[in-house]
C-alpha cells in the first residue's frame, strides 16, 4: 500500500531518537500528533521520530537527514508527500535541507538526491530552532564542550552550573529515563557516545556568526514549493497561583540551573561583532507584535519577560529562532510559545491521578523535565500547539499548489527592508 504523506520528527543537538527506553520526543508528541491528524484528514499518517549525526556539522547532519528520509520513502513505498517537523538544531537540518545547493560545496543534490526525495517535501515546521545561531555557543558551557579540562581551568562558574544542573536532575524522571535507557541500552550507547565524541564541530556552527554566513549564501529552492513556518519559544518569568492536577495554586520560578542556562544563551557581554542587529532587531519587533494576539499559546497566569535580543527560552536566544523575521510576511510565525526549549518537546511538569495500596488516589508528577523554567507550559499549551502544527500539515496536504514560497534569504531581506 502507498502511504501518500508521512510526517518526521527531527531531533536537534544530540540527534538521539532514543536511548534505551528513553525518548527524545517524549512519545505523547507522536501519539499526540497522529490523534490530531486523524481528527483533521482521512488518511493514515505515519509520525516518524528519527535520528541523525549527534554534534556533527551542519553540513553532515544534511547528507544524514536527506538519508535517512530516503531510506524512509523507500522503505513505506514511495511516499507521495514528506512533512517535516525539526526541534531546535533538527528545524535548522530540515530547512536547509530545501536549499538550492547542498552544505557540501564539493558535493551537489544530483549526487547527493539522485532519487529526488527531497521533491517531495511540502512542508518544513521548525520548532525553538536557531535559524540565526544561538549566544549559548559563544559561552563557557560550548568551550567545556568543545574543551572540558581547559575550559574548567579558565571558568570556575562552570562548576557551579554543573552543581546547579545535579540539583536539577535529582529525582528528575526524564533525567532518571535517559540514565536508565543508557544502562539498559549499554552497547548502542557507548556507539552512541564515541559518535559525539568523534566530532563536534556542531557547537560552532551554532555560533551566531556562523549562521549569518550561511543564510547570507543560502537561498531556498523555488522548485521544491515548501511551505516553512516557524514556532518560536520564550521563556516566561515566573507563574503565579500556579495549579496542576487539582493541586493547591502556587508559584512556580525558574530553577538555578535555568537561571544559570538563560544568562548564558542571553549572550550579555559577549563580542557583539557575533550579533546581526538588524536581522535581530526585525526579529525582536515581530515577536512584540505577535504578543497576546492569536498566535502566542501562553498559560495566562505567567508573568511575561521583558522582550529583548536577550530573551530565550533556555538555550536558544528568541529572536534568532525566525527564519524571515520580515513582519510584512509574518505568516512564517506560526505560533509564539512561553515555555522552555524542553517543554516543547513533551517533558514539563504534569500530574496524573495514580492510587496507593489502598486505594488512595494522590496526583503523582509524572515528568518535570530538565529546564525549570517557571513558564507555567502544561498539557493545555502542548496540545494547542501540537493542533497548529497538524492544521498545518493538512492545510498544506489540501492545498498543494496554494504555497507561499518559504523565507527571504538575508539579501533579500535587506533589499526589501533597508532604506539606508
Amino acid at each position: 500500500m502507498t502511504i501518500s504523506d508521512v510526517v518526521i520528527l527531527i531531533p536537534g543537538f544530540l540527534g538521539f531518537d532514543r536511548i534505551g527506553h528513553f525518548p527524545y520526543f517524549a512519545n505523547r508528541v507522536g501519539a499526540g500528533l497522529r490523534g490530531c491528524l486523524a481528527g483533521e484528514v482521512d488518511l493514515d499518517i505515519p509520525v516518524i521520530p528519527i535520528k541523525t549525526c549527534p554534534t556533527e556539522s551542519l553540513a553532515n547532519r544534511q547528507i544524514a537527514l536527506l538519508h535517512t528520509l530516503q531510506e524512509i520513502d523507500y522503505r513505506l513505498g514511495a511516499v507521495e508527500r514528506i512533512h517535516l517537523v525539526g526541534h531546535s538544531t533538527g528545524g535548522v537540518d530540515a530547512y536547509l535541507l530545501t536549499g538550492e545547493k547542498p552544505l557540501d560545496v564539493n558535493s551537489s543534490w544530483a549526487v547527493l538526491d539522485w532519487h529526488k526525495t527531497r521533491q517531495k517535501i511540502r512542508t518544513v515546521i521548525t520548532v525553538a530552532s536557531p535559524h540565526a545561531g544561538t549566544c549559548l555557543a559563544l559561552s563557557p558551557l560550548a568551550r567545556f564542550f568543545r574543551h572540558p579540562v581547559w575550559a574548567i581551568n579558565k571558568s570556575p562558574s562552570l562548576a557551579m552550573i554543573m552543581s546547579r544542573l545535579a540539583f536539577s536532575l535529582h529525582a528528575d524522571e526524564m533525567a532518571l529515563g535517559a540514565m536508565v535507557g543508557a544502562i539498559t541500552d549499554a552497547g548502542g550507547a557507548a556507539a552512541y557516545m564515541l559518535n559525539v565524541l568523534r566530532s563536534r564541530t556542531l557547537v560552532d556552527d551554532l555560533r551566531p556568526q556562523h549562521l549569518v554566513t550561511v543564510h547570507d549564501h543560502f537561498v531556498q529552492d523555488p522548485d521544491l514549493r515548501v511551505l516553512t513556518r516557524s514556532i518560536v519559544t520564550m521563556a516566561g518569568k515566573q507563574t503565579p497561583n500556579y495549579s496542576v492536577g487539582g493541586r493547591p495554586p502556587k508559584t512556580r520560578r525558574p530553577d538555578l540551573f535555568f537561571k544559570g542556562m538563560y544568562d548564558y544563551t542571553a549572550g550579555s557581554g559577549f563580542d557583539d561583532a557575533y550579533d546581526d542587529p538588524g536581522w535581530v532587531k526585525a526579529a525582536v519587533s515581530l515577536v512584540k507584535e505577535s504578543l497576546y494576539g492569536p498566535k502566542m499559546i501562553y498559560n495566562p497566569c505567567t508573568k511575561l519577560r521583558t522582550i529583548t535580543p536577550m530573551l530565550n527560552d533556555g538555550l536558544v536566544n528568541t529572536a534568532r529562532q525566525l527564519i524571515n523575521p520580515n513582519s510584512k510576511n509574518s505568516k512564517e510565525l506560526l505560533a509564539l510559545v512561553v515555555g522552555d526549549h524542553i517543554d516543547v518537546i513533551g517533558y514539563y511538569p504534569r500530574y496524573a491521578p495514580t492510587s496507593d495500596v489502598d486505594n488512595t488516589v494522590r496526583e503523582t508528577q509524572l515528568r518535570s523535565g530538565v529546564l525549570h523554567s517557571g513558564s507555567g507550559f502544561g498539557d493545555k499549551q502542548f496540545f494547542e500547539m501540537l493542533r497548529r502544527i497538524s492544521h498545518t500539515i493538512v492545510s498544506r496536504i489540501r492545498t498543494q499548489d496554494d504555497v507561499d514560497i518559504g523565507a527571504l534569504s538575508r539579501n533579500q531581506f535587506w533589499a526589501a527592508n533597508c532604506t539606508e
